[in-house]
């Protein structure tokens, strides 16, 4: 067991503290038990963090590369503590759709710059090979962490509706310290070239234009909007089979193991297939399991399940991929301008998705999304090889 004397075992102490299992299966349930709320303001609600995250991906990826990784990520730990804490003080759905605005913002604070501070901490072991790996278990900590807090979060609700909010907001908090005690290793800037607004944006530009990059982007985010929108239609689906409602909460707690040992195996995929293989390798995956419920409708729950397992198994080789291409300059604002582009993505293919439910059915609009996802993938591998072996030059821009 690494011990947390080590940066990366204090790092992995750190993705513990990402958890919000505490918070996420009580949250909604809160504002419609407790305030009352309709299904009209639970949308407002959950848009306005959805735009809250899309405007800020680039901001705060900038806010990293400027000002530093932790201290980047610490204001986002601090944010997330005062909205977990302000929950239920607030009584208006306008209330919460401000909440949940601002609380974007701390959240996209930790979707690149988290990232590259890991690859900047092994970069100082000259070890970067081993980010996919040690990404990937960092994610199965959190996941095994959101697991076990969402199977008590119930049980501290019927209690008390505070007590998780109180919990997740301590466990958030436990991790301000943590981050205070890793280094900060990777230099944002020379001092005599500020990393400027302007100099973020061109940085953007130039590395988003390359073609190793800019591809890989666009093959990555149709298989996150396709993972996005499954991940939205899951309980309507798994009610359409005959789920009981009283066992959905088993069911999510199925989806965090499970994913959470797919994150552990993260190491083993990488190094059995490489990045290329598996992205590769999904396609036909996708194909054949999003086209089962179209038979045997049951299958759906499958594909559930191997919907979350992708998208944890594919996220920490995507940025394995980025980090390797980019440099340490502008790294954090790059991550998240890939984030930004999953982010519109996935709100794009929720929207269609939802009108395709509403005209096919749950069922089969899944089955369609899905052959949709792995044609246009298919098409990108044929016509630009989005996910090449080789390292770019900087020079590359076709």
């Amino acid at each position: 067991m690494l011990s947390v004397r080590t940066p990366i075992g204090r790092y992995y102490l750190y993705s513990v503290t990402r958890s919000f299992g505490f918070y996420l299966p009580v949250g909604t349930v809160y504002l419609l038990e407790v305030r009352g709320f309709d299904g009209f303001a639970l949308g407002m609600i959950q848009a306005a963090f959805t735009i809250g995250m899309v405007g800020a991906e680039i901001p705060t990826g900038y806010v990293g590369d400027r000002l530093g990784r932790r201290n980047s990520l610490i204001c986002g730990k601090l944010i997330s503590v005062v909205a977990l804490l302000s929950y239920v003080w607030i009584e208006t759905p306008i209330g919460y759709m401000a909440l949940q605005f601002v609380w974007a913002i701390g959240w996209t604070m930790a979707s690149g710059t988290s990232d590259a501070l890991l690859y900047e901490l092994l970069a100082r072991e000259e070890s970067t090979d081993r980010f996919g790996a040690i990404a990937g278990r960092a994610r199965a900590l959190m996941l095994g962490t959101s697991a076990v807090t969402a199977a008590l979060s119930g049980y501290l609700a019927a209690i008390d509706w505070l007590i998780p909010f109180l919990a997740n907001a301590l466990l958030v908090g436990i991790g301000i310290p943590v981050l205070r005690s890793l280094p900060e290793p990777g230099e944002t800037a020379p001092a005599s070239e500020p990393f400027t607004v302007r100099r973020a944006v061109s940085t953007l530009r130039m590395q988003l234009g390359r073609a190793a990059i800019r591809w890989f982007v666009v093959y990555a985010a149709v298989i996150y909007a396709l993972a996005s929108m499954t991940r939205t239609f899951e309980q309507p689906a798994a009610l359409a089979v005959g789920v009981p409602v009283a066992q959905i909460g088993l069911l999510y707690a199925g989806f965090k193991l499970v994913s959470a040992v797919v994150a552990g195996g993260t190491d083993w995929f990488q190094h059995r297939f490489g990045i290329h293989g598996v992205f590769w390798l999904v396609l036909p995956v996708i194909a054949g399991s999003y086209l089962l419920p179209a038979v045997t409708p049951v299958a759906i729950v499958g594909v559930l399940f191997l919907s979350r397992s992708l998208r944890t198994l594919l996220t920490p080789l995507q940025n394995q991929y980025l980090n390797d291409r980019i440099g340490n300059v502008g790294r954090a604002t790059i991550l998240s301008g890939a984030s930004m582009v999953f982010s519109i993505a996935a709100s794009t293919a929720n929207v269609g998705g939802g009108l395709l439910v509403n005209r096919l059915g749950v069922i089969d609009a899944l089955t369609v999304a899905g052959l949709v996802a792995t044609a246009i993938c298919g098409l990108l591998w044929l016509t630009t090889s989005p996910v090449r072996t080789e390292l770019p030059t900087e020079t590359e821009t076709h």
